[in-house]
This record gives structure tokens, C-alpha cells and sequence, in this order.
């Protein structure tokens, strides 16, 4: 019976769970257990020990061995100073397939990285690719169920917008109170007819928005009006800020003077150049460089333009600001005065 305690002690150092000890189904009581497990483990290189213990306690051989596994295996894991820093886990089915849906969902990762992460996160443990896939379907079957089944009531605004898996839309929508995903669905398209199935869906579910939060997609709008014609919809502000800079980047490439400057720097005349460098040169002037300078001339000629620039910059944004913020507000008629009144 000695090879069965060399395997289980193996087994522990690898990490794998003890055999059981089937002290549980003897008739000992618990103090005798206790007894019997710590003499197994005191008296382990003592010839004949085992024998006479089992005569003692009245049990079989295997079970004093598997009594001293498991007494070896408490005083490892609790006297042990290297084996105290370490956590054991007991890897089953059940915790291989939480760990294939974390990493399908969590991480986000495709099916054959989880395919090859697992021997690396569980040594010794393969899985097929369609087990992997299998695991995946089901829980992503499961998830449908749940989320078919959640209350919607209780969200009142919303956030609607559609992203692109493989070239095919995406349309989702986000409760902005919570940041809970009250739908996602792939689509072949985002029409109106699209969106409209989609919140009904949801208003099935008891989903009754009052507010909507979108971009300027007509088929968001159109959506929205047709399943909740009362919402209030509002656009988002990530497209306003998005072309906003845009103009911005106009505004600032004209303030800084980049394309005179570049047009100014293609009009001088190139220095006499003799040989292969004269077809260098030319080429170095198309592209809007000046004549490269050196040390401190390099370094005052940068410092002025650097400063010209941000004051003609202040002024222009200034400037263009203010036209911004004049077109922005609604014009206002004034009352035609009197010609003595305009005198």
C-alpha cells in the first residue's frame, strides 16, 4: 500500500486533491480520527507501524496510509514556511468553463487564445477548439435567456448608438443612470425599422425611455419617434466636440501662417549649388524647408516665429470665437427707426 500514499503526496505537490481518508465511514469519533492520523504521520518510517495501527483503531491498512496523506497534507499547507504563501486550487470542470467565459468576456480574447492560454494558466490542462467554442455558445444561450428575462422599467434615459463587428452593425444601448447595457443586438442593418424592433423589444421588457441621448443617425431618430414618440431626444457631445476640432485644427494651421510661410519659402531663390547637391536642394525647398541654419541664428529665428505665431494665433481664435458665438445666437429684428430718430 505504499505507492498509494507516494501518489497522493505527489498529487498534493502537483496541486491535485487528496484521495479521500474513509475515516468517515468507520465508526471512530472524532478525537480517535485526529489520533489516528497523527500517529500515521509520526510513526510513518517506523517498520510495522501501519499494521499495528490498523489493528489498534480497527481499520484497514489503505485507510491509515490515506489518514497520513491527509495529516501530511494539513501540515504543509499549515508548519510548512515555503507552502505557506501558496493557494491551492481544486481545478474541475466547473472552474474551466468560468475561465473560458472570463476570458471570452472579460479580457476580450478570440477562441483559440483561450485555447492556448489554458495549459498555461492550468498546467497539464487541453482543451479542444470545440470545446472551447461549445462553452462560449453556451453561455453566450444562457446570457440571452437572462437578459430576456431583466425588468427595464426603472430606466428613464438612454444612450443609443451602433459600432461594427466584421463590417456589420452592432446596435446597443446604455442606461445612463446605472451604465447598464439594456440591449445589444447584431443587425444586417441600422435603419429605422432596425431600431424600432429593437425598443420594442425592450419595451416588451417594460423599458419606457424619456430621454435619449444620440448622434445625428436618422435612423436612431426615426426609431426612437416610432416606438416612444414622447422622448426627449438630445445629441450627444462627443460629434460636436469631433468637428469642432476639426475647425480648430483649420483655424490654428491659418493662425500659425503655415501655408503662406510655405508658399514664402518656395518663392526664394536656392543658393548656387554645384553637383549632385543641387538636386537635393531643390528637392529640400519643395518640400516648404528654408535653408537649415545653425547654433544660436537656429535658435533666436525659431524663439521670434514661435512667438509671432501664438500672438497672431490669440487673436485670430479670438476673433473667430466671437463670429462663432454672434452666428450662434438667434438674430433679432430691430425696429426701423424714424429718419429724425436716425439723425
Amino acid at each position: 500500500m505504499q505507492p498509494y500514499v507516494e501518489h497522493a503526496l505527489k498529487d498534493r505537490q502537483h496541486g491535485q486533491p487528496v484521495h479521500p481518508t474513509f475515516l468517515n465511514r468507520t465508526q471512530l469519533a472524532t478525537e480517535e480520527k485526529v489520533e489516528l492520523a497523527g500517529q500515521a504521520l509520526g510513526r510513518e518510517r517506523e517498520h510495522g507501524a501501519k499494521t499495528e495501527l490498523a489493528r489498534e483503531f480497527g481499520v484497514s491498512r489503505p485507510t491509515v496510509y490515506a489518514a497520513q496523506a491527509t495529516a501530511a497534507q494539513v501540515r504543509t499547507k499549515h508548519f510548512d514556511e515555503e507552502a505557506s504563501n501558496t493557494t491551492w486550487v481544486r481545478v474541475n470542470k466547473a472552474q474551466i468553463r468560468r475561465a473560458v467565459v472570463a476570458l471570452r468576456v472579460m479580457a476580450p480574447n478570440s477562441l483559440r487564445p483561450i485555447k492556448a492560454l489554458l495549459p498555461i494558466l492550468y498546467p497539464g490542462v487541453t482543451m479542444s477548439y470545440g470545446t472551447v467554442q461549445k462553452i462560449a455558445v453556451e453561455a453566450g444561450q444562457r446570457a440571452a435567456k437572462h437578459n430576456a428575462a431583466c425588468d427595464l422599467s426603472k430606466i428613464e434615459a438612454g444612450a443609443l448608438d451602433e459600432m461594427y463587428s466584421q463590417g456589420q452593425p452592432v446596435l446597443a444601448g446604455v442606461d445612463l443612470d446605472s451604465g447598464y447595457l439594456f440591449t445589444l443586438e447584431l443587425r444586417e442593418h441600422r435603419g429605422a425599422d432596425d431600431w424600432a424592433d429593437l425598443l420594442r423589444t425592450g419595451q416588451r421588457q417594460g423599458l419606457d425611455l424619456k430621454t435619449v441621448v444620440k448622434d445625428a443617425a436618422p435612423g436612431i431618430a426615426a426609431g426612437v419617434r416610432a416606438v416612444f414618440p414622447d422622448a426627449e431626444q438630445r445629441d450627444d457631445c462627443f460629434h460636436a466636440h469631433y468637428e469642432m476640432g476639426k475647425v480648430r485644427r483649420i483655424v490654428e494651421a491659418r493662425a500659425t501662417g503655415g501655408r503662406s510661410h510655405r508658399k514664402k519659402r518656395r518663392k526664394r531663390s536656392s543658393p548656387s549649388v554645384v553637383g549632385p547637391e543641387k538636386e537635393n536642394h531643390a528637392r529640400f525647398l519643395s518640400r516648404g524647408f528654408a535653408r537649415p541654419r545653425a547654433g544660436a541664428e537656429m535658435q533666436l529665428s525659431c524663439t521670434t516665429l514661435f512667438r509671432g505665431r501664438c500672438a497672431r494665433f490669440r487673436r485670430r481664435w479670438s476673433l473667430w470665437t466671437s463670429n462663432v458665438v454672434n452666428c450662434a445666437r438667434p438674430k433679432m429684428h430691430k425696429p426701423r427707426l424714424s429718419e429724425p430718430q436716425q439723425r
